[in-house]
């Protein structure tokens, strides 16, 4: 979320929360295919479509993740231990 705030176009590994914290942004990896890979970050780095549309998809997410209501989250994950 820090690159992606940052304005950096993100590729990552899909493990663990990975999938589940880039929620749909940035690039997610599920083969360490090493020159595609490469590849990608090639085509990332340059300005074109497909950098811009990963930026959008970055700031979206982001716009997501600040518009949570955290504190209403774990309201509704603990509710079930406190009756």
């Amino acid at each position: 979320l820090e690159s992606m705030m940052h304005g950096v176009p993100v590729i990552a590994y899909a493990a663990a929360a990975v999938p589940e914290t880039m929620d749909g942004a940035g690039v997610l990896v599920r083969e360490k295919r090493w020159p595609e890979i490469a590849e990608m970050i090639g085509a990332l780095a340059r300005h074109g479509p497909l950098r811009e549309a990963v930026l959008r998809a970055q700031d979206a997410r982001v716009e997501r993740y600040f518009a949570r209501n955290v504190k209403e989250e774990l309201r509704h994950l603990i509710s079930p231990l406190l009756d």
